[in-house]
């Protein structure tokens, strides 16, 4: 089956998609009993090699595997106790003291990456299991990104197109897991993107009220973050839940999004053309709703989205230049949109004082004014 894919697909950032295709193809290939030789296609290897009722069992057992996706590992007898272990963790919080909880929210994503290496390759603890589930979960944001080249080199017929939207959705499902808010907010932006506006804000408005005092934003390991009396307090209230529990439901990660990514809104494609981007995920959670009710033509609530918006980029907490910039430039896109051209126009030329470095889209969006 591998051999029917382009070899070149087949790299380790690739490898889930790559298995996927082949189960796929490996149920066609039961359902239709057809499975011809590489090299001599007049022998089907599968020509009456099941019975009736086999080749139901088979096909139902393929297609169970197919809809858990990867997934369909930890049922296997060699990596399932890896999953019961994880979720039967009992050792409680007292055990990782507010120190060692605080120096992970401030750790940079290149000491994450150090970490989680070491946890898959050195340690068989509870705890580095939680960790490494979590970013397992992270790592399903960037699934739509990298299927899509081996989706698109078998066909753009609407039959891949919806088998991909599939796939894709089923990754993003599993990554709402990774933290309290950021994967619902990833999976209702592919959701806009695929012009279902009404799921996506709903999406929206459901991460929106999950926002509260005592979640913990994850940062980017360029500032030093303190937890307040209130997330010290939410803690110590949880100190008997297992660590995995209160990381996925107290964090919130950074907003990512990779080069030229596929799932980012079109109206802010201009920031990933050449580098990936970052965003808090309050305010972009804001524009999202902004985007959303615009193509609804709800008026009313773009303002009232919009009002949200521009009231978090003033009280803004997060000392980081990209986020600020960011955030005005989402704001900017949000006045040009509805008119409000000089409005935009001072929110851009913000955002290019704050991006140093011309990472960001602002200085691009300047340059259409004059």
């Amino acid at each position: 089956m591998s051999e029917e894919t382009d070899p070149n697909l087949w790299r380790p950032d690739n490898t889930i998609p790559c298995f996927m295709a082949c189960l796929q193809r490996l149920l066609y290939c039961v359902r239709y009993s057809i499975l011809l030789h590489y090299f001599i296609p007049e022998n089907n290897f599968f020509h009456s090699r099941f019975n009736a009722t086999n080749k139901e069992k088979l096909e139902t057992i393929l297609t169970n595997l197919y809809a858990r996706g990867i997934n369909c590992f930890a049922y296997s007898v060699t990596l399932r106790d890896y999953q019961r272990q994880h979720y039967k963790d009992n050792h409680p919080l007292t055990q990782v003291n507010f120190t060692t909880f605080e120096l992970f929210i401030d750790l940079s994503n290149l000491k994450k990456m150090y970490l989680l290496y070491h946890c898959l390759h050195h340690s068989r603890t509870v705890a580095c299991k939680s960790l490494f589930t979590l970013y397992l979960s992270k790592s399903c944001w960037f699934v739509p990104d990298t299927s899509k080249h081996l989706f698109t080199s078998y066909s753009a017929e609407n039959k891949h197109q919806y088998s991909k939207y599939k796939h894709d959705l089923s990754h993003l499902i599993v990554g709402v897991h990774s933290d309290a808010v950021t994967g619902w907010l990833i999976l209702a932006s592919y959701l806009y993107v695929r012009k279902n506006y009404v799921a996506s804000l709903r999406l929206t408005n459901y991460a929106l009220q999950k926002y509260t005092d005592e979640k913990i934003f994850n940062g980017s390991g360029l500032t030093k973050y303190e937890l307040t009396f209130i997330q010290k307090h939410v803690l110590n209230l949880m100190k008997t839940e297992k660590l995995y529990s209160v990381l996925r439901s107290l964090r919130i990660e950074t907003l990512t999004f990779g080069p030229n990514s596929s799932i980012i809104p079109q109206e802010l494609q201009l920031d990933v053309t050449r580098m990936r981007t970052c965003y808090y995920p309050l305010p972009f959670a804001y524009f999202l709703g902004f985007l959303c009710n615009y193509h609804l033509q709800d008026i009313t609530s773009c303002r009232h989205y919009l009002k949200k918006l521009i009231l978090t980029k003033k009280n803004d907490s997060i000392h980081v230049s990209l986020f600020k910039a960011n955030t005005a430039i989402m704001c900017g896109v949000a006045h040009q949109l509805i008119g409000e051209a000089y409005f935009a126009k001072i929110l851009f030329q913000e955002a290019a004082m704050q991006d140093e470095f011309n990472c960001t889209s602002a200085a691009t969006r300047l340059s259409s004014f004059t």
